[in-house]
């Protein structure tokens, strides 16, 4: 294992990164290996991984920032985050377990409609809620500020930002895990669906995804959401230039929307945004191709099983691919708190 990748054993506060090492070493000391040759030198690499990831936790403590929102009512709320992302509202703040939507004043309307939606959110069965319990928002606070309004969320640690995992890959993904990426959208589209919504603003700065264990989550981008058949009252300009007139010319909200935006995140993800070279590009099975570059069924439901259909005649059976990235590495200053 490179220097590089020390984190992926030693992780955390310098004093968790001493407690692992003591467990490793406890294990992987030469006196419990005498047969081996290598056993001192396999030894003396794990300290130099041990030292590595110290060095970088050190380092990595200097990047941390802090944000202070001093809200209306005389409250002082002190947030400690790794990355902040802007977006077409404001931006937000990502925390170690929060999301931090702050945006103008001015997007108020938007933002009341959030907090609804979010709030508003349902389950027919506690099977379901346990399904999309950490797929879904789940609002921890909102604050008010002399010229913002917050919106936090909770995010669990192994959630990364998708356009931050995205060019952590060098803008592009393997096929393969651009596909468990859409089924687990193609998942929360079939829930957006039963429950009459449209969320009109699935893209890359707006879905999270745990690299470890292929979770998909859609947090971002609740501003947007409105009930199925109503009037858009507003959609983000990425929302507007990817996908076809006919989609918005009627002003209402469908499911075809959502489904597009699937479609063109996907091909985003493939480093092809338009599909003008994905018919042709060797690394896409042509089933996975076609399937990008066609228009979604009339239903999610119906969209997610010609998906599945697709999907399985590209990768064959299911099986899980590792994708070797922590959070840690996407947000350096993860590894020292």
């Amino acid at each position: 294992m490179p220097l590089a990748q020390a984190s992926r054993i030693f992780s955390g506060t310098p004093a968790e990164i001493h407690r692992q090492w003591r467990e490793l070493a406890a294990q992987c000391h030469p006196d419990r290996h005498s047969g081996a040759t290598d056993a001192n030198s396999a030894f003396r690499h794990l300290l130099d991984l041990r030292d590595a990831a110290l060095g970088k936790a050190d380092a990595d403590a200097a990047l941390l920032r802090d944000v202070t929102f001093a809200t209306t009512d005389g409250r002082h709320f002190k947030l400690r985050y790794l990355r902040c992302r802007p977006f077409e509202l404001g931006c937000v703040y990502i925390g170690r377990t929060t999301l931090a939507y702050a945006i103008d004043l001015a997007h108020r309307d938007l933002y009341e409609a959030a907090t609804e939606r979010i709030g508003g959110l349902t389950f027919a069965n506690e099977a379901l809620r346990r399904q999309f319990a950490t797929s879904l928002p789940a609002i921890l606070a909102r604050l008010e500020t002399a010229d913002r309004l917050v919106l936090i969320l909770r995010r669990d640690p192994g959630l990364v930002v998708l356009a931050d995992l995205l060019a952590h890959q060098g803008g592009q993904l393997d096929p393969r895990h651009i596909a468990w990426i859409v089924s687990g959208l193609a998942n929360i589209a079939c829930y957006l669906t039963a429950s009459g919504l449209v969320h009109g603003a699935i893209d890359a700065g707006t879905v999270l995804v745990d690299p470890a264990t292929h979770e998909v989550a859609l947090p971002g981008g609740w501003f947007y959401a409105t009930e199925t058949g109503a009037a858009l009252q507003a959609l983000p300009e990425q929302t507007a230039r990817r996908l076809p007139a006919m989609l918005l010319d009627h002003g209402l909200a469908t499911p075809a929307i959502d489904l597009a935006l699937i479609r063109a995140l996907a091909r985003t993800l493939c480093g092809d945004p338009s599909g003008s070279r994905m018919l042709h590009d060797g690394r896409l099975p042509r089933p996975f191709a076609d399937w990008l570059t066609h228009a979604p069924a009339d239903t999610a439901f119906a969209d997610y099983a010609g998906w599945e259909r697709a999907r399985d005649a590209s990768f064959g059976k299911q099986r899980f691919v590792d994708l070797p990235v922590t959070p840690a590495e996407i947000y350096p200053p993860l590894a020292s708190l």
